[in-house]
């Protein structure tokens, strides 16, 4: 095998080789190292975009149960008002036929 020079020494191909690789798995477990902190990153922002659309479904859900609520309440008023204005018709036709029968 004939000597190369690499870095001021000689070195046989197999030497080189052996370098060569090295430094590829270097880059590669770099590559790698990046692309878990990418994933890394991403499964993160996935828990939080949850976290946020979980606490905004809350947030939403009980302003729509305070909306109905306060629906539900004006309408039993509302019901209220109405019986009490039916009594008070019921009580002058009745008020009226005693008048009238007598």
């Amino acid at each position: 095998m004939p000597p190369h020079i690499f870095n001021g020494s000689l070195m046989s191909d197999q030497v080189l080789l052996s370098k060569s690789l090295s430094l590829s798995d270097d880059f590669a477990s770099v590559a790698t190292q990046k692309s878990v902190a990418k994933l890394n990153a991403e499964v993160s922002k996935l828990r939080a975009i949850t976290l946020f659309t979980k606490a905004e479904s809350e947030e939403k859900l009980l302003n729509q149960k305070e909306e109905m609520s306060l629906a539900l309440h004006d309408l039993r008023v509302r019901v209220e008002k109405s019986r009490r204005k039916n009594q008070t018709t019921k009580g002058k036709i009745a008020a009226k036929e005693e008048y009238i029968g007598h």
